[in-house]
């Protein structure tokens, strides 16, 4: 197979989708009438309160008239869509079929620039059948819309030329909207606002001018904070999330690992700042009751919970690219063009190390960074072993489907294991 770029990229591109589209189309429909309350899971019903709030009498706010818990992106992005089809979900889900396809071909786009049509193909029927990338499509939660900006931002990191202004603008821009959607990624902006370090933008090949992409940033958001300052009276750049996000990420692994029966809830009495307060308190307490080492335990369990296979089911597509984006990891210095896209992607599992608990739903937006990593790291092995790397990975996808037979049996004996670890430890 040629590993070259193409002449004709149109029918591999629209190819993969169409497939894509397929997949995501063929599964709403089916969870749809098998689980109707699946759109509902999580967070969905939270999120869908602020758009109909917006839809009726415009105001930001929550079934419970919280103003500041939840960042502005995604339920602005239902709103729109309920002003165009009225409030259906349906509608939402299939907006979020489109965009996942579009995901698809992005990653198609990536890799054909990087590694030639051939691996752009593989990359991006990768992410067509990944169960994180699909799920996303039928529920209403905020990774159904930051999957393809994610997709977006490195398409225009690695695929689009022109000027170093421009780009670090349009960039900052796409990260911001990227911030309103999950505002975890607002870090990886304050890195680059603070200056993207220059070993890593000679080694990438990519310029980025701090000054430009902070300015675009701060301009984004000003609208934000000014609707904060003006209801709160304190400088608010992000959601009332945060405080409760950093007490659940000590919380609720102490609780999972029984060292505290039962992590706290805020008063539903309390407004958005009292809620920001009580979280605080409740986090500096625990924090000083709590020993270093079950500290440093509680998150290495949120660390290891985003990772986690198991969904509840075995997740055979998602370890199926593992040893492919571990392994461009190891050989991270032999990919310095990808420098960029780790900072992104470590920052994020540091957030979720020390906030928001264990849940392994929050790996799903970085599913096209992992299949970016797997891609190359394919691509790496493939010179390494030749044939026989095809050979080796048909092989561990055998197995990875005879575990997803077995998935109850499974995941009894790795249960079994974390419980003798717990006891032990």
């Amino acid at each position: 197979m040629s590993l070259v770029e193409t002449k004709k990229p149109f029918p591999v591109s629209g190819f993969v989708f169409l497939i894509a589209l397929l997949i995501r189309g063929v599964f709403v429909f089916w969870m749809n009438a098998q689980n109707p309350k699946f759109a509902w899971d999580g967070d969905a019903k939270d999120y869908q309160s602020y758009a109909v709030h917006l839809l009726k009498d415009g105001s930001y706010q929550n079934d419970q008239g919280d103003q500041l818990f939840r960042m502005p992106g995604y339920p602005v992005f239902l709103y729109f869509i309920y002003r165009v089809c009225g409030v259906s979900p349906l509608a939402v889900q299939s907006a979020q079929v489109i965009l996942g396809a579009f995901s698809c071909l992005l990653l198609f786009l990536i890799m054909r620039k990087l590694g030639g049509e051939d691996w752009g193909f593989f990359c991006g029927i990768s992410l067509a059948i990944l169960y994180d990338a699909i799920e996303p499509s039928a529920q209403i939660l905020s990774e159904g819309l930051a999957i393809p900006l994610i997709s977006l931002f490195w398409y225009l990191w690695f695929c689009w030329e022109n000027s170093v202004n421009v780009k670090s603008a349009v960039l900052s821009l796409v990260c911001a909207a990227l911030s309103f959607v999950r505002p975890e990624f607002g870090l990886f902006a304050l890195v680059l606002c603070l200056g993207y370090p220059p070993v890593l933008s000679k080694n990438s090949g990519k310029q980025i001018k701090g000054w430009v992409w902070g300015a675009v940033f701060l301009a984004a958001f000003t609208p934000w904070m000014a609707r904060n300052w003006n209801l709160f009276h304190r400088l608010i750049p992000s959601s009332g999330q945060g405080e409760a996000g950093i007490y659940m990420g000590l919380a609720l692994p102490l609780e999972h690992l029984g060292d505290i029966s039962k992590s706290k809830r805020a008063p539903e009495n309390l407004g958005s700042v009292e809620r920001e307060e009580f979280y605080k308190r409740e986090f500096i307490r625990l924090w000083h009751l709590t020993p270093a080492f079950k500290i440093v335990k509680a998150y290495a369990v949120n660390a290891l919970s985003v990772f986690y296979p198991f969904l509840p089911s075995y997740d055979w597509s998602y370890v199926l690219f593992v040893p492919l984006w571990l392994w461009a990891f190891f050989r991270v210095r032999y990919f310095p063009q990808m420098f960029p896209l780790w900072i992104m992607l470590v920052l994020y599992v540091l957030v979720h190390t020390l906030a928001g608990g264990p849940v392994s739903r929050y790996r799903q937006v970085l599913s096209p960074m992992l299949l970016i990593l797997a891609t190359l790291g394919a691509r790496d092995l493939r010179e390494h072993f030749g044939k026989n790397f095809w050979k080796i990975f048909s092989l561990w996808g055998g197995l990875n489907l005879s575990l997803w037979a077995f998935a109850p049996q499974v995941r009894g004996v790795v249960l079994s294991i974390a419980s003798l670890l717990k006891l032990h430890t």
